[in-house]
């Protein structure tokens, strides 16, 4: 009984390996076949020979293409210009570029510097004249003046002319500043810092008979 059991177990296990081994080859089969399909797909069907077809009419000559002067205009600058210039290397002569008009900047003048002779000392100006405009605390329209040379001179010279007041009466010059300080004046605050300015000027009478200016920053 033993022996017939292991029989029996054994022809069952031959037909399971068989049933898988016709699994395997159908899947397979199937697999080749759709790569085939694939393939004639991207590909042409193949033929024995190779057959060659004649054009319709033979009889008229073939047509060149040649371009009027209207479709030149039309073909745009860049064909105008390798036109011009195959016919410049085939002419001898030679031909000047056509540049464009490019206007370059032009760089401002430059400061013009005064040098003093060798014995004395060397000195810088950087204009003639200063100019300001005055006017009186009762006054409504401002006076222009022209200090020359810019300095104290220049200005005691101005409110002489301006304003009748004799130049050397002038003791001391005032600048009150915007920032609430007052500050004496010299020539280098006349001649760097204070063209085209305008101010409120102010006369005090000092207790010798001279005159104290003063400028107010506006």
């Amino acid at each position: 009984m033993h022996s017939s059991f292991i029989k029996e177990k054994e022809m069952v296990g031959a037909e399971r390996k068989t049933r898988d081994e016709e699994r395997r080859a159908a899947k397979r089969k199937l697999t080749a076949t759709g790569s085939r399909k694939k393939i004639e797909e991207m590909y042409h069907p193949p033929c024995e020979r190779s057959e060659f077809y004649s054009m319709s009419d033979l009889s008229k000559p073939p047509i060149l293409f040649t371009p009027d002067e209207e479709t030149d205009r039309q073909n745009g600058p860049e064909l105008t210009f390798y036109a011009i210039a195959t016919a410049a290397e085939e002419s001898t002569p030679a031909i000047a570029e056509v540049k464009p008009n490019i206007e370059l900047p032009v760089a401002p003048p430059m400061k013009k510097f005064k040098l003093a002779p060798a014995d004395r000392e060397l000195t810088v100006s950087y204009w003639d004249s200063v100019l300001l405009y005055v006017r009186r605390s009762d006054e409504d329209i401002f006076h222009p003046l022209h200090l020359v040379p810019p300095s104290l001179e220049g200005l005691a010279k101005a409110l002489e002319s301006k304003y009748n007041i004799c130049a050397s009466m002038m003791r001391n010059f005032y600048k009150k500043c915007k920032k609430g300080i007052t500050v004496m004046m010299d020539d280098d605050i006349v001649r760097l810092y204070s063209n085209e300015d305008t101010f409120v000027l102010d006369v005090i009478k000092t207790e010798d008979n001279k005159f104290d200016i003063t400028l107010e920053e506006l």
